[in-house]
C-alpha cells in the first residue's frame, strides 16, 4: 500500500509538471506570437511613417540639405538639385565639396553664415548669390540649424533653400524705376527752374514772361507728362521691356526739342551747340519721347562731365550694307577733328539701311576700359565725381537703342573728346525720293 501511494505521488507530480510545462510553453509561444505581430505592425508602421517623410524630402518645392562644418554636403533633395543647376543630388553632394569657394559668388558670405549660426543655433533669411552648376547666377535665401549630439558637440548644418531670383529681379524693377523716373526728370525740371530763377531777379511786382519763354515752359511740362507716362507704362509691364509708340519721326526736330529744353543747362556752362543733322534725312521709325530720352541724357552727361566752354555737335547720316565695314581702330587713332563722314566706325550687318547718329564732344575724353562698361546698370562714367547721378542714363540710352531695333556705342580716349553713336531703323518708304 505504501509503495502504491508513492507511485501515485510521482505521479501526480510529474503530471503537474508537465501541465505546467506545457502552460509554460503555451504562454511564452502566445507571447512571442503577440510580440511578433506588435513587431510587424511597428515595422509596417516606420515603413509608412518612412515612405511619407521621404515623398515630403523627395517632393517639396524647397531645397533641403545637410552639410558638414567643413563645407561638403551629405544629404540633397531633388528641388535643391534644380535650384542649384544640377541633373540629380548626388551630383549637388558629389559636386560641391567647398562650399566657400564653390558655390558662393562672395566667399565670405560662408563664414558670415557660419558666425550667424553660431551666435544663435539657427540662421533665417539668409539671402546670397550662388553660382550654378553650369555657371549661372541666381539667388538663394537659406534657413537652417546646426545639430549636436548629447554632449553639445557639432554634428552638420541641416536646412531649406529657396530660389528667390524672381523677387530680386523685381525688386531691382522696382528701384530702376524709381532711379529712371528721378534721373529723367532732373534735367528739365532743372532748366524751367534756371528759367524761373532767372526772371525771379527781376524787379517790380509785374513781370513779363516773353511768349518764347512761356511756350517752352509749357513744352516742358508737356515733355514732362509725357516722360511719367512713358515710364508708367514700362513699369506696368514689370520692365520686361520698353513700351514703344513708334512713327515716322524727324530726327531733327527730336534734336531741337531735346536741346531746348537743356539750353539754360549749356548757357551755365558756357556750351556751344551745333545740330547737324540734315533737313532731308529720311525718317526714321521711333518713338519720338523715348528718343528725345536718348539725346537729352547724351548731352547732358557731356554738359555734367566736362569743364565749362565745351563745343557739342549732333550729327546724322544715312548708312547701308556698303558702309558696314568701317575700321574701328582707324576711328580711334583719329578721332580729335575729322568731320563725321570721314570716321570709319564699327557698325553691325544690318540687312536694310539704318540712319547711324553720333552726339560728339571736344572734351576731357574716356579711358578705353570704361568705355566697355559705360552702358552697364549703375556705372558711372568718366569724370563722375563732378556729378550726383547714379549712373543710369546710359543704360537707359542703350535699352532704348536697343528696343528699337539699333545699336550704341563710344569712342574716345583721354583728352581725344567722346564720340556717342547709334543707329536707328529708318521709316518704310523713307528713303523713296531722298
Amino acid at each position: 500500500a505504501f509503495r502504491l501511494s508513492g507511485f501515485y505521488l510521482y505521479l501526480f507530480w510529474f503530471c503537474l509538471i508537465c501541465d505546467l510545462s506545457v502552460y509554460w510553453y503555451e504562454s511564452l509561444q502566445r507571447t512571442e506570437f503577440s510580440t511578433k505581430r506588435e513587431l510587424e505592425s511597428a515595422y509596417q508602421q516606420l515603413e509608412v511613417a518612412e515612405a511619407k517623410y521621404r515623398s515630403i524630402f523627395e517632393n517639396a518645392g524647397e531645397g533641403i540639405f545637410q552639410s558638414t562644418p567643413d563645407g561638403r554636403y551629405i544629404t540633397a533633395n531633388p528641388a535643391l538639385a534644380r535650384i542649384y543647376g544640377c541633373d540629380s543630388p548626388e551630383e549637388v553632394t558629389a559636386k560641391f565639396t567647398d562650399i566657400e569657394r564653390q558655390l558662393y559668388v562672395d566667399p565670405v558670405r560662408r563664414n558670415e553664415f557660419l558666425r550667424s549660426i553660431a551666435e544663435s543655433n539657427i540662421v533665417s533669411d539668409f539671402e546670397s548669390k550662388i553660382y550654378r552648376c553650369d555657371g549661372s547666377i541666381v539667388w538663394i535665401s537659406e534657413k537652417a540649424r546646426a545639430v549636436r549630439d548629447s554632449s553639445g558637440s557639432l554634428l552638420y548644418y541641416e536646412g531649406l533653400v529657396e530660389d528667390i531670383t524672381q523677387r530680386k529681379q523685381a525688386q531691382e524693377s522696382q528701384r530702376l524705376f524709381i532711379h529712371a523716373l528721378s534721373h529723367d526728370l532732373r534735367n528739365p525740371v532743372a532748366g524751367m527752374l534756371m528759367v524761373l530763377k532767372n526772371w525771379q531777379t527781376k524787379t517790380g511786382d509785374a513781370i513779363a514772361i516773353p511768349r518764347s519763354v512761356l511756350d517752352r515752359m509749357i513744352q516742358g511740362s508737356e515733355q514732362q507728362l509725357r516722360l511719367i507716362n512713358s515710364l508708367l507704362e514700362i513699369h506696368a509691364g514689370e520692365l520686361g521691356g520698353l513700351v514703344l509708340h513708334c512713327d515716322r519721326v524727324d530726327l531733327r526736330a527730336v534734336v531741337e526739342a531735346a536741346a531746348a529744353d537743356l539750353e539754360p543747362l549749356m548757357n551755365e556752362a558756357q556750351a556751344t551747340f551745333r545740330n547737324l543733322v540734315p533737313d532731308d534725312l529720311p525718317a526714321v521709325n521711333a518713338d519720338t519721347t523715348q528718343l528725345w530720352r536718348v539725346f537729352s541724357n547724351l548731352i547732358s552727361n557731356a554738359l555734367k562731365h566736362n569743364m565749362p566752354g565745351l563745343n557739342l555737335t549732333v550729327s546724322a547720316q544715312l548708312i547701308n550694307q556698303s558702309k558696314n565695314t568701317m575700321d574701328s581702330i582707324k576711328a580711334k587713332q583719329n578721332i580729335e577733328k575729322l568731320p563725321i563722314s570721314n570716321y570709319q566706325l564699327a557698325i553691325p550687318n544690318f540687312q536694310n539701311s539704318m540712319i547711324y547718329c553720333t552726339v560728339e564732344d571736344d572734351g576731357v575724353g574716356i579711358l578705353p576700359e570704361q568705355c566697355e562698361h559705360l552702358f552697364d546698370l549703375y556705372v558711372r562714367g568718366y569724370q563722375s565725381r563732378h556729378s550726383v547721378g547714379l549712373g543710369l542714363g546710359l543704360y537707359l540710352c542703350r535699352q532704348i537703342i536697343g528696343a528699337h531695333g539699333g545699336e550704341i556705342g563710344v569712342i574716345s580716349s583721354p583728352g581725344a573728346g567722346a564720340i556717342f553713336w547709334f543707329t536707328l531703323p529708318i521709316a518704310e518708304n523713307g528713303i523713296s525720293g531722298s
